[in-house]
């Protein structure tokens, strides 16, 4: 049997990093993009950035989608959802709410994240269309 990987010198140029490309049993390089992270990240803006947020990517959130809920953007976005309800619960009452990262957020600062979670609701929901989940 032939040996179907790409051989790279060893030990590399110093500065330089060797790379072996294997081909799968399909025939591809396993580089092609899985299905799960399949959606448009053209068509929808990124995520906003917050520190403790885990997935912070188009890709990382549609594979996340696809193990935890089988492709179904719906219980994802409901989750978020009610996030946000609380937070603005908890903001209409002037009190403050503590990330996980321990950060008191209260005010203004409360108001800046409401405003980014209320933006990464609409990007998932950009990503949920364009996988062909229904919008919540």
């Amino acid at each position: 049997m032939k040996d179907t990987a790409t051989r790279k010198k060893f030990p590399p140029e110093r500065g330089k990093i060797a790379v072996i490309r294997a081909k799968t049993a399909a025939g591809g390089t396993g580089d092609e993009r899985p299905a799960s992270a399949a959606v448009s990240q053209k068509k929808c803006d990124a995520f906003p950035q917050v520190a403790w947020w885990t997935f912070k990517s188009h890709d990382r959130v549609a594979n996340y989608v696809n193990r935890k809920h089988k492709g179904d953007w719906v219980p994802y976005i409901k989750k978020w959802n009610g996030r946000l309800k609380g937070l603005q619960d908890i903001y209409s009452r002037g009190s403050s709410a503590v990330t996980k990262t321990g950060n008191t957020l209260k005010g203004p600062s409360l108001a800046a994240y409401i405003k980014k979670m209320q933006a990464r609701i609409d990007v998932t929901r950009c990503l949920a269309n364009n996988a062909g989940a229904a919008k919540t």
